[in-house]
């Protein structure tokens, strides 16, 4: 509660006074640092958990992975790769796609689409993760093909894989392969979200179809 509250010395001295600190103590701690920002006080917290012998969960790789991210300490987030992958949380669909997540974002690329490779269970989290890393990393058709392969596997978009699809067909400016996808988004029902709408409002802007972007709007 007190880390959520941004009280962080509050929730310290209350980990403190704890007779018996287990992982939910440790982790509850560990993210509530990250969610109000205090990233260096996670990752520190993680070491201090480490040296107690505690094992972290599926639940406080995702966070430590976010703190690395946010430093943007790589050797940090593959130092916590090698705990994870040790203690067979690493197939975890959350901690492999927040491990992922980290070395897209802090430029390790080969070392996320080795993991990438290696992940044996795919879901959507881990696909979306893929697709917006690589939208964002200005590769659009890459996400495109990614999207079309994970598609092809069976896998069922959601709303942030059809946002970063979009984004990707606006950014290359694929206009036929956007108007399929919008096609798509009406036959499944997703027209009415706000964010989807958005991303074809721009994609229409970005190919010069200013009357069809303003149909949408």
């Amino acid at each position: 509660m007190y880390s959520k509250l941004d009280l962080p010395n509050s929730a310290q001295l209350l980990l403190q006074l704890t007779p018996t600190r287990c992982v939910v103590t440790w982790t509850a701690l560990i993210s509530g640092s990250v969610q109000t920002g205090y990233f260096s006080s996670a990752l520190l917290y993680f070491s201090k958990m480490r040296r107690e012998n505690i094992k972290p969960n599926d639940f406080t790789f995702p966070c430590v992975f976010k703190a690395s991210t946010a430093l943007c300490l790589p050797l940090t987030g593959k130092q916590i790769h090698v705990i994870a992958f040790k203690l067979g949380q690493i197939n975890d669909k959350f901690v492999g796609c927040s491990a992922f997540d980290m070395y897209s974002k802090t430029g390790l690329k080969i070392e996320a689409q080795r993991l990438f490779d290696e992940t044996p269970l795919r879901n959507v989290a881990v696909w979306n993760a893929y697709i917006s890393n690589a939208v964002l990393d200005g590769r659009p058709r890459k996400a495109i093909d990614t999207f079309i392969k994970f598609r092809r596997v069976g896998g069922e978009p959601d709303l942030i894989t059809l946002c970063a699809f979009m984004n990707a067909c606006a950014d290359a400016r694929y206009l036929d392969l956007g108007r399929q996808l919008h096609g798509f988004v009406i036959r499944s029902g997703f027209e009415g979200d706000v964010s989807v709408a958005n991303g074809i409002i721009d994609f229409y802007g970005k190919c010069k179809e200013v009357e069809l972007a303003e149909m949408v709007f």
